[in-house]
């Protein structure tokens, strides 16, 4: 018998297809969407906000889900084409144009400034906007840092919340920290968390040190994840991605052995942290 639900679209699938899709689709954004669809038809869910908590997104979330299936059905609901394709050139893609931006602004730093003056500066930002716009340039740089700086952090904290919530869901953390609030439909236990450590560690240990060891984890997680996918290739479990690294496996050696030199070059700071 149907699951009627109030201003919801008839979810037309059958649930032995949404059970597949959810279990044999890739990637994680999509197989996301098509577990809100199975929730819906099976009726463990009987609303967005339901199913929003289920699967620990905000129901705006599921509201644009549910309107892309309104529009194209379960074709439509799929936003990435050819996501084996598309997703590895939007990714090089952005890292070629962040690269071109940064030796950009690099070069425009060193053109309107004295030789030499940005040299071992910790704010070469700042010197430029002085040396074009004066006091007034400065005062500009500093705010927008600020503003960066809070965009980021706010960023930083509700993204870091997700390492516990996901290995909570995997029952490698205590079940608290995939608690979602019914008020703000997020998981609050777990932003708590992540935002009291945060704290801690801006209270008791100097900025540079911070950096460093903010730096270090990026270098970390970049050097760990080409042993994975090492790790993946060459071992037992089920593993066919639609796109492959060229000059695999020496592309993800040299990545993870440059890392941890990296690592050696940031201090014992970094390499202890």
């Amino acid at each position: 018998m149907p699951v009627l639900m109030y201003n919801l679209p008839e979810i037309t699938e059958p649930v032995e297809k949404l059970e597949r899709l959810v279990r044999k689709e890739k990637d994680a954004q999509i197989q996301r969407r098509f577990h809100m669809l199975l929730l819906l038809k099976t009726g463990e869910a009987k609303s967005r906000s339901g199913a929003a908590r289920y699967l620990g997104v905000h129901r705006h979330s599921v509201a644009g889900w549910l309107s892309l299936y309104e529009e194209g059905g379960i074709e439509k609901i799929q936003e990435v084409e050819d996501p084996g394709r598309n997703i590895p050139l939007g990714i090089l893609g952005s890292l070629a144009f962040t690269t071109v931006l940064y030796v950009a602004i690099v070069a425009v730093l060193v053109g309107v400034t004295d030789p030499g003056s940005v040299a071992g500066s910790l704010t070469p930002v700042a010197v430029a906007a002085e040396a074009t716009l004066g006091r007034a340039g400065v005062v500009a740089v500093i705010l927008a840092a600020i503003l960066a700086l809070v965009s980021t952090a706010n960023a930083g904290i509700l993204s870091s919340s997700r390492y516990p919530f996901a290995m909570s869901r995997d029952k490698l953390a205590p079940p608290s920290l995939s608690t979602v609030s019914e008020r703000f439909e997020t998981p609050v236990t777990s932003i708590t968390l992540t935002g009291a450590v945060l704290l801690l560690l801006i209270a008791f240990v100097p900025i540079l040190d911070i950096a460093k060891l903010a730096s270090a984890f990026q270098i970390m997680v970049f050097a760990l994840i080409n042993v994975a996918l090492i790790a993946f290739r060459e071992g037992s479990a089920a593993y066919e991605p639609e796109f492959t690294s060229p000059l695999y496996p020496w592309m993800q050696i040299f990545g993870a052995i440059t890392g941890v030199l990296l690592l050696t070059q940031m201090g014992t700071t970094a390499l202890l942290g």
